[in-house]
């Protein structure tokens, strides 16, 4: 997990660098194929370090694309709809926060308190 947060730092951190450069929508694009990248890498992982990269490559692309889409949306959408879509984008972004949690609330395991972590991967 620590290095999903870190990767969400960093994309965010350099997002407007980037931006600046290359423009929101080319940017946007490549967060989109570091997406496609980024779940084959994590979800065929051999080792976890390779594990490790994917989850970065994710979450500096959810970094990326968190500051850039409200910014993209606001230049490209008509000026009687930008607030609204703007308000829509975010709303979703949290929508999709509360259905991951219900979903792993509902596929989580009791754990034993003394479990060791052997037990914890066999189950």
């Amino acid at each position: 997990m620590s290095c999903a947060l870190v990767g969400c730092l960093a994309g965010a951190l350099i997002s407007g660098a980037l931006s600046d450069r290359f423009g929101r929508k080319r940017l946007l694009i490549i967060a989109g194929m570091l997406f496609t990248v980024s779940s084959l890498g994590t979800s065929l992982a051999p080792t976890f370090a390779i594990l490790c990269l994917g989850a970065f490559l994710e979450a500096w692309r959810i970094g990326l694309a968190s500051s850039l889409s409200p910014l993209y949306i606001a230049e490209v959408a008509p000026a009687p709809s930008r607030g609204k879509l703007v308000s829509l984008n975010q709303l979703t972004i949290v929508i999709r926060i509360l259905l991951a949690q219900i979903v792993n609330w509902l596929i989580a395991k009791p754990v034993p308190p003394d479990a060791t972590a052997s037990q914890i991967l066999a189950s």
